[in-house]
């Protein structure tokens, strides 16, 4: 009688592995797992195998059982069964037609699972096309006229006079801003902005700067680790959470280093409508990224934007509620010798908090092979030393990690564990 096999196709001459797989179009590790599981059976002989007609045959039962859906597990079990009988009578038949009628089920069962997943993909691709196609309209923010008592001149500490400004719905778009000590500031696409940061941005528009920073954005996230991704987003979460927690009608928040939004994203449906939040940058065209994403996105009236070097903010003292510290404080502290606690300090409300992230390594690390300046910076004792130093009590804290990944563009080595520290503080004058 017709071997079951012999449905499947016969084989031929004895062939040593490479042959063998090359014939069937698999590679030799695939052909030595099979050999591992029992599926085929080639002849040793002496130093390698010989792969004969049952080698064929064995294996282009498996590649059939493989494009009908059968596991590894489940084809195991039906070469073995027609091993046993080689399939001489029609019991044995049963047997097979039993298996592929209860396959064909089970894949007729994914396929509606698999048709109803494409039809979810399918409505979200159709959303996602309609607002392709459809113009986002910015909703143009400034700097709200009501928001100017609160600015000051940071050298001489007078009030900023507004010189000349265009003004849409109670916000200052363009203008200039004047102190009596010679100080000159500059509000463009609704930034405050010292004049020397704008450089050579004056002619390009919002839309070209969101354009080449998405791209960016987009390069960032393929290069970086998941893992040090989802490390950072749980710090995030958890200053999200507690600035929840303890926000106050009419608060004003501060975060030096606002780059492109990422704790702000995180917080912004969160924030309530009566309060501030200022994003502080030193580079122009990364803070008007930020500003123009979320005008893309909301009616971002309570976010205010100012370029500028930190120790140059030019605000009230005693008028800050909160400062998030997600990177200020690493970017600013690994290249200056005064700290941004100290630069920050005369700005904080008596029993102000401040909310901090610090990247940091284990003192007993020997990698840490980075400049003074920086080696200062991941060590937590420094960090903590330096808030005590500031008076600024610790009130909560946590540390998560370690991470021993990161990214291209992150100055953290890969292999060498990570940690953060989380901190909720308190200003006290």
């Amino acid at each position: 009688m017709l071997s079951f096999y012999n449905i499947f196709t016969k084989g031929g001459f004895l062939l040593k592995i490479g042959k063998f797989a090359a014939k069937h179009n698999v590679s030799i590790d695939t052909v030595r797992h099979y050999m591992n599981l029992g599926l085929i059976f080639p002849e040793k002989m002496g130093g390698w195998y010989e792969f004969g007609d049952n080698s064929d045959e064995a294996i282009n039962a498996i590649l059939r059982y493989k494009e009908m859906g059968f596991s590894l597990d489940e084809i195991h079990e039906l070469l073995n069964f027609q091993r046993l009988s080689r399939l001489t009578i029609r019991t044995d038949l049963e047997f097979f037609k039993s298996k592929f009628l209860l396959k064909s089920d089970n894949l007729e069962k994914e396929k509606e699972h698999i048709e109803h997943k494409i039809q979810v993909i399918s409505k979200l691709l159709e959303k996602i096309n309609h607002l392709e196609s459809v113009t986002l309209l910015s909703h143009p923010t400034g700097v709200p006229i009501d928001f100017l008592p609160q600015l000051e001149c940071p050298f001489c500490n007078k009030p900023l006079q507004l010189a000349k400004a265009s003004i849409e719905n109670n916000m200052i778009i363009n203008g200039d801003l004047n102190c009596d000590c010679g100080t000159h500031w500059k509000i463009l696409h609704g930034v405050l902005t010292e004049k020397q940061l704008i450089s050579s941005l004056n002619d390009v528009s919002p839309d070209e700067v969101l354009e080449r920073n998405i791209h960016l954005k987009t390069r960032y996230y393929k290069s970086t680790s998941s893992k040090f991704l989802d490390f950072i987003f749980q710090g995030i979460e958890w200053q999200r959470q507690r600035l929840t927690e303890l926000l106050t009608p009419n608060s004003i928040i501060l975060e030096p280093g606002i780059g492109i939004g990422v704790a702000l994203s995180n917080f912004y449906d969160h924030l309530p409508d009566d309060i501030k939040y200022i994003g502080v940058d030193n580079n122009f065209e990364r803070i008007l990224f930020t500003k123009t994403l979320f005008e893309k996105e909301y009616n971002p009236t309570r976010l205010i934007y100012i370029c500028c070097s930190f120790n140059n903010i030019p605000i009230k003292s005693n008028s800050i509620d909160f400062v998030v510290d997600y990177t200020g404080s690493f970017n600013y502290n690994s290249k200056n010798e005064i700290w941004l606690t100290e630069t920050l300090k005369n700005l904080l409300k008596e029993n102000a908090y401040w909310l901090g992230s610090f990247l940091f390594y284990s003192k007993n690390s020997d990698l840490l092979n980075y400049p003074e300046q920086v080696s200062k910076v991941l060590d937590l004792n420094n960090i903590q030393s330096d808030f005590k130093d500031h008076n600024i009590n610790i009130d909560l804290q946590k540390i998560i990690g370690p991470v021993d990944e990161s990214g291209e563009n992150e100055i953290f080595k890969n292999g060498l564990d990570l940690y953060q520290w989380l901190m909720l503080g308190k200003n006290n004058k």
